[in-house]
């Protein structure tokens, strides 16, 4: 927890102590319905109050269903957390093609005409999100166009891109849909 706000991905240990907490309570439940079903099989009988005869068989099956049921509850759990922990903990580095679209791209500038936050997409391992954009670009080589891309941000840089924010783009010559922001250059051009 910095600054009172809960990181990014820190809810991963409700799932991974709900996960724990069922399987060994499954386990314990399965251990013990499976020692006292191969050592008793005791009958009760008897009468109730209103008359009835009955007879109970006080051998373990429920507590082997029910363990077999919290384990089976928490094995879901801990998929949850193990899921939702590989998702924050997945890379989010450049990819091959940004990187060539930085060194074989045409410079151009793009003006922002809407930003969203792509839900869950905060990575606190790099400081990073992942923000849906609408872009009004220029270039000289290709001219101006729209086009609506999902970029990976610096969250410092990311808080303040709003409508009308100018950024320097590098936009692919063959297909200007393919823009890649420069979001070093934002940063270093504008004091926050």
């Amino acid at each position: 927890m910095k600054d009172g706000k809960l990181r990014a991905g820190g809810w991963f240990w409700g799932p991974l102590i709900w996960g724990l907490f069922f399987v060994v309570l499954g386990v314990g439940f399965l251990v013990y319905g499976l020692t006292t079903s191969s050592t008793s099989h005791d009958v009760t009988s008897g009468t109730t109050a209103v008359g009835q005869h009955y007879t109970s068989d006080t051998s373990s099956g429920a507590f082997l269903g029910v363990g077999g049921l919290f384990v089976l509850m928490g094995l879901g759990g801990l998929g949850v957390a193990w899921y939702v922990r590989r998702d924050f903990k997945s890379d989010s580095k450049p990819t091959h093609v940004e990187a060539d679209l930085r060194s074989t791209g045409v410079a151009g500038q793009a003006t922002v005409k809407t930003v969203s936050y792509v839900a869950r997409s905060t990575n606190t391992a790099d400081g990073t999100t992942l923000l849906d954009l609408g872009l009004d670009v220029a270039t000289a080589q290709t001219g101006s166009t729209t086009a609506h891309i999902q970029s990976r941000a610096p969250l410092e840089t990311a808080k303040h891109v709003q409508v009308g924010t100018n950024v320097s783009v590098f936009v692919n010559p063959a297909d200007p849909n393919n823009v890649q922001v420069d979001w070093a250059a934002l940063a270093t051009s504008t004091t926050f």
